[in-house]
């Protein structure tokens, strides 16, 4: 009447784990309750993650192509050390070899399986820079690379282009892939200027909360081309329209209840407006 349970938790090497087991017997006078612990069952199986997807604790090996690089992350612990002396819990690497992460903190010491990386084929190394109110690359556009912009270490859920217009303050970098290659941009981090600011607080939203149409309200001129980006706080795009002159109807019936934001940018100047707006239903 034994019953084999498999328990399996997060640890962080060279931390002491204190467990607590709690039984209960039924209440007969016949049978007794127990608890027995098989032998070398309690086993920490250390990973390493290669660009944020977790690796077996089997050694393994992957692909870098020339010009890109690979992203490592250890669990963090005591004494975190990489082979290659930094001890950050996580490292770029652009460079073949093998790779390992230790730990030591008093007597213990552990020590990941190794993650070998090995150098084929060849990808533009991507740098991106800021051009007014964009973000753009220096990667050519072609059907044979594709793109993900991040925002504060986070993928951005559809930015998936080779320019991209900043939607908050912080620190953005690209990655693109082509075929098996893969390759990160320097990070660039944007701060909303107070033009823009400035314009943005001269946009109207009429009426906001909405049910179904906004009425937004411009300070550009007649005859300029505007872009209309409605992204949600995630910073993914939701739809995008074209206008022209300095007033348009926005229909909302086909969003969701929830609290989204405007984004205008116009032909004429460099000027980009955002504001938030609420959808009620």
């Amino acid at each position: 009447m034994t019953t084999t349970l498999k328990i399996k938790f997060a640890v962080q090497p060279c931390d002491d784990y204190t467990f607590t087991f709690a039984i209960a017997d039924v209440g007969d006078g016949v049978f007794d309750s127990g608890v027995l612990l098989g032998s070398n069952t309690f086993i920490a199986c250390p990973n390493v993650q290669i660009n944020n997807r977790l690796m077996s604790a089997s050694p393994d090996t992957i692909t870098m192509c020339s010009g890109g690089s690979v992203t490592l992350t250890a669990p963090t612990g005591a004494g975190l050390s990489w082979s290659t002396g930094e001890t950050t819990p996580s490292i770029t690497v652009t460079q073949p070899g093998t790779y390992f992460c230790s730990y030591a903190a008093g007597s213990c010491s552990a020590t990941t399986d190794p993650v070998v990386v090995i150098q084929s084929g060849s990808i533009q190394t991507p740098v991106i820079s800021q051009n007014g109110t964009l973000l753009e690359s220096n990667i050519i556009p072609s059907t044979s690379i594709t793109y993900q912009w991040s925002f504060n270490g986070t993928d951005i859920p559809g930015a998936n282009g080779s320019v991209y217009t900043p939607t908050a303050n912080g620190c953005y970098t690209l990655t693109i892939f082509e075929g098996s290659c893969e390759s990160s941009s320097n990070t660039v981090c944007v701060t909303l200027t107070s033009v823009n600011e400035f314009i943005s607080s001269q946009v109207q939203l009429v009426p906001n909360p909405s049910r179904d149409v906004v009425k937004i309200i411009t300070p550009f001129q007649s005859g300029t081309g505007t872009t209309l980006t409605v992204l949600d706080l995630s910073g993914r795009i939701i739809l995008e329209k074209q206008f022209s002159g300095a007033e348009f109807l926005l229909d909302i019936n086909a969003l969701n209840s929830g609290m989204y934001m405007i984004q205008l940018a116009n032909s004429a100047t460099s000027w980009l407006a955002r504001r938030s707006f609420v959808v009620e239903k």
